[in-house]
């Protein structure tokens, strides 16, 4: 009897302490941040509870078997609850929405695609971005996108590069920071040499194709790029992250991030370097930039202060490579038909932010955002044989000599000033009804200039304090905007989106060519959009669009066109048809889309009287396509992403003008009907293939596709850009040692050695015969970038 009730309270105690059991895990936040110091208990009891260590590990032990509630808390961020049952020990991941990112969620909300979508878009993460940022500017992190087309003067992807999206040049492409437009004001170009390594302080990004929602800035006339930077780093951590590769390229970045200090506050800061040599000859580059951020962020309002800057100085290599030279035995495809040791190109650009956001109420974030661009530089040129009335400079007296042709060196200056005021907010009026409006308003000054600062061959300095032309600009720019999102049903939602946009630009003076400028011009735009999208099931959406937008006319087409043959404002009429779906191990989307101009601008060959090219309206164009992409994890390691775009690009009826210059100057004009509109191809195709090794290695292969391509308007196939496909192979070893993440990359681009260009131009004339220029930027063959990053 009493072996038994001694067995009886053995197997008691036993079986108790059996039913005990642990769970561990890590919490982390949207940004994939490991939290330190926060707490994780279960509800209701005093006795399970934990703290996160440095790597965010919690570890909750002795939990008798039974359903718990386990809660996880930390400041900023809402907390989380889960039931689970607990039977066995378990591991227990736990991600932490906070209020720090919701309440700046408005400037991406104000402007980006979000809940219940109906453009086409493709976001890119803060990881996804550093796997492409080996140094190289913003357009070559965006290369692998849809319908995405990228250039490099230089032929490395540093320096001066250029995106196109849809065939969209860059200043058809809305460009905005923390919802500030980037374009520059005159040009409506974006300039990404003046944000060097700005993809290290990009903590995500979306790019939408076509018109997209309402935003401020330069009309969306084929996308819209919207980059955030304004992210809390919970954790303080230094990064330093630097590159080294072919053609003399390096990358020192150096980074900072303060965490949270004392629960509100949060600095970041960054510096980077970047020097080429350029795959052109003597088209190199060196870059500095730098980011600043401090913070100040409670539950109910944030207030941050952003600062960054770029300052470059590039070889000048815009000349081209004349099409003899690309191929045969005189072949000389780095040609740059510059040569003067100082032909640079010389421009500093600093920008300010303050961003206020307040939870106002439980439904409703307001923002108010104060913005200053700061932007001076010039290029400087070496003329031959100049006529010095073409300066405003009387003949010179040299020794005994009477000069009045001679070399010059000379620089053009841009100084301006940008400002402005924005205010977003962002409203759920009910369960099924949610509102976004603000407005903006914003005041463009600039100064075009020029001196000459040297004469090479005679022995006299030019008063380099004498601008032989001046001109000033000021452009004001007003906007307005609300969007609703409607529930009508659980899967089924509809859009709609009004903005107006007034715009005032004037400028006066004279030009460099000594024309006389004087320009006053207003414009009053209304851009209605509308959109619906249905949900299938829970992971599949179908969704359809209709949107306006209006573009106003750039600088040049006001400057260099005589008054009365000025252009007229150009309207996009845009259609988006789509379905999405995804599954554990897919993913899979459609968009059509049908993008009809009124009065698009194309340049025709026709000059004015001082030989500045011009563009023209021309009455009726479209851009039609279909883009897929998908996605597919093939096994446990191996994942596969493509995409592709089919298209067709057309102006109805477009005029060429061509000079005789035989016996004068006669105007020839050729009529061309259903041609191609110039650097659209009709086939793009991307494909990236990953994989997973052990030890923290990967691979992949990515591959890029662009077809033929017209240089200009006529659809003639003599004067193309032709197809081509790369293919970039890269190796990564990722690693997190005693805290620290360490990263080294290699990255072979252009594996096979492809020879292409990606962009040129032509231009032809008559002496007795037609005369057909063409020009050309010839990319770098195999090159290879190492990189090497660690952040602790």
């Amino acid at each position: 009897m009493r072996h038994g009730i001694f067995l009886s309270f053995f197997l008691l105690l036993f079986s108790s302490v059996a039913a005990q059991f642990t769970v561990n895990g890590i919490v982390t936040n949207d940004a994939g941040e490991r939290l330190e110091f926060a707490s994780v208990f279960v509800v209701g009891s005093t006795e399970h509870g934990a703290i996160t260590d440095g790597r965010g590990y919690f570890e909750l032990v002795g939990l008798p078997k039974g359903e718990h509630i386990i809660k996880c808390t930390y400041v900023g961020y809402d907390a989380v609850s889960q039931t689970i049952m607990i039977d066995r020990n378990r591991e227990l991941n736990i991600n932490l929405e906070g209020s720090i990112y919701n309440l700046d969620d408005i400037e991406i909300i104000s402007n980006r695609v979000g809940e219940d979508p109906v453009f086409s878009y493709e976001d890119m993460s803060e990881e996804e971005i550093d796997k492409q940022n080996m140094g190289k500017d913003i357009p070559y992190v965006l290369r692998m996108t849809p319908s995405v087309v990228v250039t490099s003067d230089a032929g490395t992807g540093i320096g001066y590069t250029g995106i196109r999206v849809r065939g969209a040049d860059p200043s058809r492409i809305n460009v905005t920071i923390n919802g500030i437009a980037l374009n520059d004001s005159e040009s409506q170009g974006v300039f990404w040499v003046n944000m060097p390594d700005f993809a290290s302080s990009v903590d995500n990004l979306q790019l939408q194709r076509g018109v997209g929602p309402s935003t401020n800035g330069a009309g969306a006339f084929g996308a819209t790029l919207s980059l955030n930077t304004m992210s809390t780093n919970v954790k303080p951590r230094i990064i330093l992250d630097g590159s080294i590769g072919s053609f003399g390229t390096k990358k020192l970045s150096v980074g900072l991030n303060s965490g949270l200090i004392a629960e509100k506050y949060s600095v970041d800061m960054r510096y980077s370097n970047i020097k080429s040599d350029g795959y052109v000859d003597r088209a190199s580059a060196d870059l500095n930039s730098y980011y600043l951020s401090a913070s100040r962020i409670t539950d109910k309002s944030s207030l941050r202060f952003i600062t960054f800057s770029g300052d470059e100085r590039t070889y000048q290599s815009w000349y081209g490579t004349p099409q003899a030279l690309l191929y045969g035995p005189d072949a000389n495809r780095t040609f740059n038909f510059y040569t003067y040791e100082n032909q640079v190109d010389d421009y500093g650009q600093d920008h300010y932010q303050l961003h206020y956001s307040l939870q106002a109420t439980d439904n409703w974030v307001t923002k108010l955002s104060a913005h200053y661009t700061k932007g001076s530089g010039f290029f400087e040129e070496y003329k031959d044989e100049e006529d010095l009335t073409g300066y405003l400079l009387d003949p010179i007296l040299d020794g005994n000599d009477l000069v009045d042709n001679t070399d010059l060196v000379r620089r053009r200056w841009l100084d301006n000033d940008y400002y402005g005021l924005l205010w977003a907010n962002a409203l759920e009026v009910s369960p099924t009804l949610s509102l976004q409006f603000g407005a903006a308003l914003s005041q463009y000054k600039g100064d075009h200039f020029g001196n000459v600062i040297d004469f090479p061959l005679i022995n006299v300095s030019p008063d380099k304090a004498f601008n032989y032309y001046f001109s000033d600009a000021t452009k004001n720019d007003v906007n307005a905007y609300v969007k609703a999102n409607y529930k009508l049903t659980d899967n089924l939602s509809l859009y709609g989106d009004l903005q107006l946009r007034e715009v005032g630009y004037e400028t006066q003076g004279t030009d460099n060519d000594q024309t006389t400028i004087d320009v006053n011009a207003d414009y009053s735009f209304f851009n209605p959009k509308a959109g619906i999208n249905y949900k299938v099931s829970k992971n599949a959406e179908v969704y359809g669009s209709f949107a306006v937008a209006n573009r106003e006319p750039d600088r040049s087409d006001f400057t260099d066109n005589p008054l009365e043959a000025r252009p007229e404002h150009e309207t996009l009429y845009d259609t988006e048809i789509g379905y999405r779906i995804s599954g554990k191990a897919y993913s899979f989307g459609i968009n059509v889309y049908n993008m009809i101009y009124t009065n698009q601008l194309v340049p025709n060959g026709q000059l004015n009287d001082v030989g500045s090219g011009l563009r023209v309206n021309v009455d009726n164009s479209f851009r039609r396509g279909v883009e897929v992409i998908f996605g597919a994890q093939l096994s446990d390691r191996f994942t596969w992403d493509a995409n592709f775009t089919l298209s067709k690009n057309k102006i109805e009826n477009f005029t060429e003008v061509i000079y005789d210059y035989t016996t004068g100057f006669d105007v020839i004009e050729n009529q061309y009907e259903d041609t191609n509109i110039s650097y659209s191809p009709s086939a793009i195709w991307s494909s990236m293939l990953n994989y997973k090794m052990n030890f923290g290695f990967s691979a992949l292969l990515n591959t890029k596709y662009v077809g033929t391509q017209n240089l200009d308007n006529t659809g003639q196939r003599s004067r193309v850009l032709a197809a081509y496909i790369v293919n970039d192979l890269g190796f990564s070893w990722a690693k997190r040692i005693n805290g620290a993440d360490a990263l080294l990359q290699l990255m072979v681009y252009n594996l096979l050695d492809e020879k292409y260009s990606a962009n040129g131009y032509t231009f032809s004339f008559v002496v007795e015969e037609l005369i057909t220029e063409k020009f050309y930027y010839p990319q770098a063959g195999r090159h290879v970038m190492l990189r090497a990053k660690v952040s602790f």
